[in-house]
């Protein structure tokens, strides 16, 4: 499921990786990510940047994240 997401929304990343996955837009990097939370820098053409707390950020399609918000509110 897709999310809207705007700059400054906190969200995790999935804890797998995704079938719609491309081995051109996968990497290492972004396998390190899996699982973590991190903040929204900009939504751009579909993408989504998220920035974590070293510093480092990367692209991501919206199905990739989970709003950190929807999560709380979930297990209420």
């Amino acid at each position: 499921m897709s999310h809207e997401f705007k700059v400054g929304d906190r969200v995790r990343v999935i804890d797998h990786r995704p079938s719609d996955a491309s081995d051109l837009c996968w990497s290492d990097e972004i396998e390190k990510t899996l699982g973590q939370t991190g903040i929204v820098k900009h939504v751009f053409k579909g993408y989504v940047g998220v920035r974590f707390h070293d510093g480092d950020w990367y692209n991501y399609i919206s199905s990739w994240l989970i709003p950190v918000e929807a999560e709380s509110s979930s297990a209420k």
